[in-house]
């Protein structure tokens, strides 16, 4: 948790969100011991779907930089950091991320009919 949220907001979880971690923590080490499949810079600048890169302002210094080196490679990619929220950026302030999404949702669903 201290790795992905930092000791300040690791520190604030509510008993049901560590549960909810705790509980995830065996299938997450199993799919980790299984890989993933390979995916580099080629096969990003391949995905031509509009693509939301969403970034909590607190969270991890090491996930801001995966989502800078995707931001480069995704030739569609809109990239949004919600202020004042961890890396659960969802539970931390719903509000805006669901306006976020939602709002990106409906831009290129508009964009998708008016093009056809």
């Amino acid at each position: 948790m201290t790795a992905a949220l930092g000791r300040d907001d690791s520190a604030h979880l509510s008993a049901d969100m560590r549960r909810q971690i705790r509980d995830n923590v065996e299938p997450f080490k199993a799919q980790l011991r299984a890989g993933f499949p390979a995916f580099d810079e080629d096969d990003a600048r391949g995905i031509s779907a509009p693509t939301l890169l969403v970034n909590g302002e607190r969270g991890a210094p090491v996930l801001h930089r995966v989502t800078d080196k995707l931001e480069q490679s995704l030739p569609r990619a809109e990239r949004v950091h919600i202020p004042d929220t961890s890396h659960l950026m969802n539970a931390d302030d719903p509000a805006a991320f669901n306006q976020t999404v939602l709002a990106f949702l409906r831009r290129h669903s508009e964009s998708s009919l008016t093009s056809t």
